[in-house]
């Protein structure tokens, strides 16, 4: 079982609490007994990544409890092949982006080949044994290359969303006859982008007002500023979830933009 989260808050001082009281929302440590999770964020300049074994002593609420961050990527994998490591686990990182993805199972062996194949990355060209998941993120890396989108900062959102539909035509292009069921996070310059392939995604807003008239904690009262954004390919908790019916980009305004794939 696959678990994949996407949190945006339009304050980074306010992660922390909002994951805190919407816990059962944000946690994707249900995945299983076994397996990994692991999660990212912009922090100190770069991206940073926490991964651990599901199961084990810490958490991604621990995590989370210690993260300043207006976006945060969570990924849990909770039935791993057994040469799976916590280093394998997602979310992935590739210089200043990340990804992550969930319903992979049916990428076998001929998409990874293929992406190896073709791929302009020659560590991954020649990587042994690599996942899924990996291959997905290269795609993706690939098309920001061709878009000239991958090493410079402060890019229009349009050249953004230009170059994540690139990777979505190639990956399906990759994929085959094969039917992609999957749904993919990625994150970067200040944004989360959303992109359901057969897998739903759903997303749910929040705003600190709301959660003020109901919790008159000083935990809830520090969110009375708050907007926030959160996309699962799941429905937990009391949020009012609608499903996406296309690719969106989140900002740090908590503004939720579609864009066709």
């Amino acid at each position: 079982m696959q678990r994949l989260t996407g949190v945006v808050v339009n304050d980074a001082s306010l992660m922390a609490s909002f994951a805190k009281l919407y816990a059962d929302t944000v946690d994707v440590s249900d995945a299983g007994a076994r397996g990994t999770w692991g999660l990212g964020f912009h922090g100190n300049g770069e991206m940073l990544v926490k991964k651990a074994p599901l199961g084990g002593a810490i958490g991604p609420a621990a995590v989370l409890a210690g993260v300043r961050a207006r976006h945060v990527v969570l990924a849990a994998n909770g039935d791993p092949a057994p040469r799976r490591t916590v280093e394998d686990a997602q979310p992935l990182r590739y210089r200043d982006w990340l990804c992550a993805a969930s319903g992979t199972a049916a990428l076998g062996a001929d998409f990874v080949a293929r992406v190896q194949a073709s791929t302009t990355s020659t560590s991954f060209a020649v990587k042994r044994s690599p996942t899924a998941e990996e291959a997905i993120l290269m795609v993706f890396v690939d098309a920001l290359y061709r878009g000239h989108a991958r090493d410079t900062r402060k890019l229009p959102l349009a050249t953004l969303r230009e170059a994540i539909t690139d990777g979505v035509r190639q990956l399906r292009e990759y994929v085959g006859d094969a039917r992609l069921e999957a749904a993919v996070l990625l994150h970067g310059h200040d944004q989360l982008f959303a992109v359901p392939l057969g897998r739903p995604l759903f997303v749910a807003r929040f705003t600190g007002e709301t959660r003020v008239r109901a919790d008159r904690t000083a935990e809830a009262r520090r969110l009375a500023h708050l907007r926030a954004v959160v996309v699962s390919d799941r429905q937990v908790g009391e949020a009012r979830w609608e499903a996406l019916a296309s690719a969106v980009a989140v900002g740090v305004d908590c503004e939720v933009n579609p864009f066709v794939v």
